[in-house]
């Protein structure tokens, strides 16, 4: 039982359920003109991206959450993976802030991430 169990952890994180690595999440977006956001919106949104990388200090966890959650929100839409196990408690996190999010359109995401992005850059500088 154990061995089966080992190979579950591996196969589980082979198969990439799992919450997206902090350096890949900040890739910028794919999201084309077909899905109906404007192309001043995409240029703001990755300027945005792009800015918050350069903060002075870091933000606090819970601002790293919400902008994470609205960050997968504007790229992916609704969370599609299943929710990591209670020992990863980082990718945890992650899922549970993306899903926060869920049911809200990519639009208005990318416009809730461009003004969070925003408050931090005003509150830690660049």
């Amino acid at each position: 039982m154990g061995a089966g169990l080992a190979w579950e952890r591996s196969q589980w994180k082979l198969t990439g359920r799992c919450a997206l690595p902090f350096k890949e999440r900040w890739d910028a977006p794919d999201l084309g003109t077909a899905s109906g956001v404007r192309e001043s919106s995409l240029a703001d949104f990755d300027r945005a991206a792009e800015d918050v990388k350069k903060l002075k200090a870091r933000p606090e966890d819970e601002e790293l959450k919400d902008l994470y959650g609205l960050y997968k929100q504007s790229v992916i839409g609704d969370v599609d993976t299943e929710c990591p196990g209670m020992f990863d408690l980082k990718g945890k996190a992650k899922w549970e802030a993306w899903n926060l999010q869920k049911g809200l359109s990519k639009e208005d995401a990318m416009s809730a991430y461009i003004s969070k992005a925003k408050e931090l850059i005003e509150k830690y500088g660049i």
